[in-house]
C-alpha cells in the first residue's frame, strides 16, 4: 500500500512539472518561447504547467512573433495563454503582435521588471489578473480593438501613472486598476457602458479622469472624489445624475480632429481653428510646397480653407497634385474652368474653384451611372472610363481606378 502510494505521488509530481506546451522556438529578440496548437494558430504558453514555470526564465526586452513555424508549418500567433508569463520579473519590455486577439488570465501577472507594453491593434480582452503586480510599467495603451478588461487586470500596477482606454472598450470589470497608487491620469473611451464596483479603488492620486461617453458609464469604480471629470459637451447634468455631486466636472469638446498630408513632400494640412463646444466648427488648411498645388481633402471637399462641423472623431487627409498635373495618379481633367477628378472612388466635379451643383455620370455605354445634386457625393464607382456632363458644357472623361 505505502509503494503504491509513493508511485501516486510520484507521478503527480511527474505530472506537474509535465511540459505544458506542443513546441518550442526562439522569438525575434533571442528568448525561447513555447506554444499550444490548436487549429492553425497556436497560443503562447509557459514551459511547466505549475511552478516553476520556467527552468529559465526569459529576460529582457521580448518581441512576441506574429507567426512561428514548426515541422514545416506555420502558424499565427493568436493568444498569451493562461500563465504564459507568470513571475518573469526579468522582462522589461514585451510586444505583442497583430495576430494576437486574447491576453489570458495571469499571462504576465508579477513581471515586475516590465517597464513598457506595447499591445497590438487586434487584440480584443485582457482577462483577469493579465498584468496584476506589474510595478515598473509606467503607462499604458489599451488599443481601440479591445472590448473588455478583465478583473484585477491591471490591479497592483504601483508604478503606473497613467492610462489610456480605447474607443471600442464596453466594460472595465471590478478592481481593474484598484491599488494602481501612482496612477495620476485615466482617459476613459467613447464606448464604456460598465465600470465595476473598485476599478479604481486606492487610487489615491487619481486626480484627472477624462470620460469620453455622451452617456455615463454604470459606476464609476471608485474614483476618488477629488478628482475633476472631464466630459463630452452638455453632459453635465446626466453625469450629475448618474455619479452625483461628489464630483468636479468640466465641459470639453472631446471629438478628435486628425488631419494629415498624403505626402508630406508635396504639402502640409493643418488645424487653423479647433472646434469648441460653442462652436463646433473646424477650419483646416492645405499649404503645397514649391511646384504642387492643393487638390482637395480626403471627403472629396475642394475648398480650402476649408470649414467642416465636426460631430464624430474625424480624419481628414489632404491631397496635391504637381502644377499641372492629375490627382495623385489618377486620371484629371481640367479644361477652362471645369475641374474633373476622382477621390476615394467618387467623381467630383469644380466650376470655378467651387464644388458644383449638379453634375451628371454616364458609363461608356451612355447608361447614367449617377446624378449629384447639390451637396450629395456620387457614389463608389468601380474602376473604369466615365463620361462627366455639367449642364451644357462639353462632356468630360475621367478614369477611376481602384
Amino acid at each position: 500500500m505505502k509503494k503504491q502510494l509513493f508511485l501516486l505521488l510520484a507521478f503527480v509530481a511527474v505530472m506537474c512539472t509535465a511540459s505544458a506546451y506542443d513546441f518550442s522556438a526562439v522569438a525575434p529578440s533571442g528568448q525561447t518561447l513555447y506554444y499550444n496548437i490548436s487549429g492553425g494558430n497556436v497560443s503562447v504558453t509557459s514551459q511547466n504547467r505549475s511552478e516553476p514555470f520556467y527552468t529559465t526564465y526569459p529576460t529582457g526586452s521580448l518581441i512576441i512573433p506574429s507567426t512561428v513555424t514548426y515541422n514545416d508549418n506555420t502558424y499565427s500567433v493568436t493568444s498569451i495563454g493562461w500563465y504564459a508569463f507568470d513571475h518573469c520579473s526579468g522582462l522589461t519590455s514585451v510586444t505583442i503582435p497583430n495576430s494576437v486577439t486574447s491576453i489570458g488570465t495571469k499571462a504576465f501577472v508579477y513581471c515586475s521588471g516590465l517597464t513598457s507594453v506595447t499591445i497590438g491593434n487586434s487584440v480584443t480582452s485582457i482577462d483577469g489578473w493579465a498584468f496584476e503586480s506589474c510595478s515598473g510599467l509606467t503607462s499604458v495603451t489599451i488599443p481601440n480593438s479591445v472590448t473588455s478588461i478583465g478583473q484585477w487586470a491591471f490591479s497592483y500596477c504601483t508604478g503606473l501613472t497613467s492610462v489610456t482606454i480605447g474607443n471600442s472598450v464596453t466594460t472595465i470589470r471590478a478592481n481593474a486598476f484598484t491599488i494602481c497608487s501612482g496612477l495620476t491620469s485615466v482617459t476613459i473611451g467613447s464606448s464604456v457602458t460598465s465600470i465595476g464596483d473598485g476599478a479604481f479603488r486606492y487610487c489615491d492620486v487619481l486626480t484627472s479622469v477624462v470620460c469620453k461617453g455622451s452617456t455615463p458609464p454604470s459606476g464609476h469604480g471608485g474614483i476618488p472624489t477629488d478628482a475633476t471629470i472631464t466630459i463630452p459637451c452638455g453632459t453635465t447634468n446626466a453625469y450629475t445624475a448618474s455619479w452625483g455631486s461628489r464630483y468636479t466636472y468640466q465641459e470639453a469638446f472631446l471629438y478628435e480632429l486628425n488631419i494629415a498630408s498624403s505626402d508630406s513632400t508635396q504639402g502640409t494640412a493643418t488645424v487653423q481653428q479647433q472646434p469648441l463646444c460653442s462652436d463646433n466648427s473646424a477650419i483646416i488648411i492645405a499649404t503645397p510646397a514649391a511646384g504642387y498645388r492643393f487638390d482637395h481633402w480626403s471627403d472629396g471637399s475642394t475648398y480650402n480653407p476649408y470649414t467642416l462641423p465636426v460631430t464624430s472623431d474625424t480624419t481628414l487627409v489632404a491631397y496635391f497634385a504637381i502644377v499641372g498635373g492629375g490627382t495623385d495618379g489618377i486620371s484629371n481633367i481640367k479644361n477652362n474652368d471645369i475641374s474633373v477628378y476622382t477621390a476615394d472612388g467618387r467623381i467630383c466635379v469644380t466650376l470655378d474653384g467651387q464644388t458644383t451643383d449638379e453634375f451628371s455620370v454616364y458609363d461608356v455605354m451612355g447608361r447614367r451611372a449617377a446624378h449629384v445634386i447639390a451637396s450629395d457625393k456620387s457614389p463608389v464607382l468601380p474602376a473604369g472610363v466615365y463620361i462627366v456632363k455639367v449642364g451644357t458644357l462639353p462632356a468630360r472623361k475621367v478614369v477611376v481606378i481602384r
